[in-house]
């Protein structure tokens, strides 16, 4: 699986070079409804200009990876002839990615029960990376050097984890993938219920629960027999 993703350095073409990045980016942000942060224009940024057949975008629940990061990567990608399939470990996460880039998503073990022959390389979007265990991540990342596609995994470490062997997006990361982070959350605009999410994510369940406490909504406690 490493050994996958280190060869594939350095040898895919970008989809964009560096100002043509900089300009996509500017003109999502103006049709966009609400402002992006650096982190959103930089991970955007990243992923347009990589020249890695795998890369990663690494990022908390809420930080508005879908809307803002791969929407944009994908709508550019196909503008200039480049295929978007959207996958993801379990059907739902593969319909929400889907929903929102626009197209059906299909599960990962749908698409590694493919040969490379059917398939047509292209850009291959993993939402919820980190449910892969490392035996699917190494046949995924297999099945894509042999179609001569690229692949954006995308998930968050810190979220549930593969039922198989093999903490694979976490290994990945750490053997030196190109990874893009996200780390401002958005979803929550009040910052007691902010602070709390960000405590959880840290695992510290009591600064979460104080936050709760201090506005940032309701602890409703009660037992049962």
């Amino acid at each position: 699986m490493l050994r996958l993703e280190a060869d594939g350095r350095g040898t895919a073409a970008p989809i964009l070079a560096a100002k043509q990045a900089a300009s996509a980016v500017a003109r999502a942000e103006l049709q966009s409804d609400h402002p992006w942060n650096e982190g959103q224009r930089a991970a955007t940024r990243a992923l347009l200009t990589s020249p890695h057949r795998v890369t990663g975008l690494q990022g908390y629940a809420g930080t508005a990876k879908t809307t803002t990061v791969l929407a944009t990567f994908a709508r550019e990608a196909q503008a200039r002839g480049v295929a978007v399939t959207a996958l993801a470990p379990t059907a739902s996460a593969a319909q929400t990615l889907g929903d929102a880039l626009g197209q059906r998503g299909e599960t990962v073990a749908r698409q590694l029960a493919r040969n490379s022959a059917s398939l047509s390389g292209g850009v291959w979007i993993v939402d919820e990376a980190s449910l892969l265990s490392a035996r699917d991540m190494a046949a995924l990342l297999g099945l894509a050097a042999d179609s001569k596609a690229r692949v954006v995994l995308v998930g968050d470490v810190k979220q549930l984890g593969s039922v198989g062997a093999g903490a694979a997006f976490a290994q990945l990361q750490s053997a030196g993938m190109a990874t893009a982070r996200l780390d401002n959350v958005v979803r929550q605009t009040n910052t007691a219920t902010r602070e709390a999410v960000l405590a959880s994510i840290e695992g510290d369940a009591r600064r979460a629960l104080d936050a709760l406490e201090r506005g940032g909504g309701k602890i409703i406690a009660h037992g049962s027999q």
